[in-house]
C-alpha cells in the first residue's frame, strides 16, 4: 500500500475515533454514580439488583432496597465522623454488602478502596495509610486478621466494620449495628444525606484502584466517576450487552473489570447480578437456573492458586488440573520461584521478529 493511501487510512480512522470519543463524552456528561442508582431505582423499583446465595436459593434485593440501603449506609458513615473525600478501605469477598458499602461511602461523598483479600498484613497497611482511609469494612475473621496487626500503624483508622465476628473495644462496630445506626440517622435528617450526595460531581474521585503489588508497593490509580463512565459506555458499546440480564460477580472489586463490568455498568443497563461468596466459583456453574447469564473474565484469570478446598469437581485440597494448591504462576512469582514463560519472551530476536512479521501482515507488504 503506498504511503499515502496508508496516511489517508490512518487519518479517517482517528477521525472516527475522536468522533465516537465526543459522542461517548456527550453521553457521560454531568452523570455520578448516585444519580445513576437514582434513576435505575425510579425507572425500575422492582427490577431484581444483586442476588446473593443462600440455602436452598438466593436472597436478592430490588433497586429501590438497594438504594434505600445505600442511603441508610451513607448515612451510617456521616455519623461515624466520614468526611467528603476522605476514603473507605473494604476487604470482603463478592457479596451484596460489598457493593452496598462501597456505593454508600460514595454517596457520603468520599472515596471507595477495595483492598486485595490477598495481601500481607504490611501491604494492607501500605494501601490504608496510602488513601489515608478513615473506615474500613471487612468481611470478617480471615480479613481482620490481615488487618489486625497493623492497626496501630494507622492511626488516621478511626473505625472499623465487621460484617461477622466484630471483637469488642470502641475502634470496632458490627455491620448489624452500624446499619440501625444509619437508620437512625438518615430517618432524624434524610436532607443532610441528599445534600451529601448531590454536591458529589463527575470530576470527583469516585475510586481508587491499587496495582496486585507483585513488583513492589501497590501503585494506586484514582479514577473519576467521568472515568469509569467512558469506559462503561465505551465497553457497552462494543459488546453490547443485554439490558436488564444477568450478570455472575466473581472477580475481587479490586479488579478494575468486575468494578466496570458488574459495580457500574449494571447501572445503566439495570441488570441484577448474583455475588458468589468463594473467590473463583466461575469454575462451578453459573446461578442454577438461570438462562442467558453473562460470564465475563480478565486476562490470565485461570492463573491463580486453585480453586478453594472442597470446591465441586475438586476434593478438598486438590486442584483443577492435577495442580497442587499455591502452586499458581502468581503464587510462585510471590516465593521468589521460577515461573515458565513463552518462547517469544525469552528471545527478544524472535519476539522482534514476530512484530515485524505482524506488521508487515498487516499492512499487506
Amino acid at each position: 500500500m503506498p504511503l499515502v493511501q496508508v496516511s489517508t487510512f490512518w487519518r479517517r480512522v482517528m477521525a472516527g475515533v475522536l468522533e465516537e470519543r465526543a459522542a461517548i463524552e456527550r453521553e457521560i456528561a454531568g452523570r455520578t454514580v448516585c444519580g445513576q442508582l437514582k434513576e435505575a431505582a425510579e425507572s425500575n423499583p422492582d427490577a431484581p439488583a444483586y442476588s446473593d446465595p443462600v440455602e436452598g436459593g438466593w436472597s436478592t434485593l430490588t433497586y429501590s432496597q438497594a438504594r434505600q440501603r445505600v442511603l441508610e449506609i451513607a448515612a451510617g458513615f456521616a455519623a461515624l465522623g466520614l468526611e467528603p473525600g476522605e476514603a473507605v478501605a473494604l476487604m470482603m469477598v463478592n457479596r451484596s454488602e460489598h457493593v452496598l458499602a462501597d456505593l454508600g461511602a460514595v454517596h457520603a461523598g468520599a472515596v471507595s478502596c477495595s483492598v486485595y483479600s490477598t495481601f500481607a498484613p504490611e501491604q494492607v497497611a501500605f494501601v490504608a495509610g496510602d488513601v489515608a482511609a478513615r473506615i474500613a469494612v471487612l468481611g470478617g475473621p480471615a480479613d481482620l486478621a490481615r488487618w489486625e496487626p497493623v492497626l496501630d500503624e494507622l492511626p488516621g483508622l478511626r473505625k472499623v466494620i465487621v460484617l461477622e465476628g466484630a471483637p469488642a473495644g470502641d475502634r470496632f462496630i458490627s455491620w448489624d449495628d452500624f446499619l440501625a445506626l444509619g437508620r437512625e440517622t438518615l430517618a432524624a435528617d434524610p436532607a443532610a444525606v441528599d445534600a451529601r450526595w448531590q454536591a458529589v460531581t463527575a470530576d470527583d474521585v469516585l475510586t481508587v484502584l491499587y496495582t496486585s503489588g507483585t513488583t513492589g508497593n501497590p501503585k494506586g490509580v484514582p479514577l473519576t466517576h467521568a472515568n469509569v463512565f467512558f469506559e462503561v459506555v465505551a465497553t457497552n458499546r462494543m459488546a453490547e450487552l443485554p439490558s436488564n440480564g444477568t450478570q455472575i460477580s466473581y472477580l475481587t472489586y479490586a479488579h478494575i473489570a468486575e468494578r466496570v463490568l458488574s459495580l457500574y455498568l449494571p447501572l445503566f443497563k439495570f441488570s441484577p447480578h448474583p455475588l458468589l461468596h468463594r473467590p473463583r466459583p466461575a469454575r462451578r456453574h453459573p446461578r442454577p437456573g438461570q438462562a442467558g447469564a453473562v460470564l465475563r473474565g480478565a486476562a490470565r484469570v485461570g492463573e491463580d492458586d486453585g480453586p478453594p478446598a472442597g470446591a465441586a469437581g475438586h476434593p478438598a485440597g486438590g486442584a483443577a488440573g492435577g495442580r497442587a494448591p499455591g502452586d499458581g504462576r502468581r503464587a510462585r512469582l510471590r516465593r521468589g520461584q521460577p515461573v515458565r514463560t513463552h518462547p517469544l519472551a525469552r528471545d527478544p530476536r524472535r519476539l522482534r521478529a514476530g512484530r515485524r512479521r505482524a506488521a508487515v501482515d498487516h499492512h499487506g507488504r
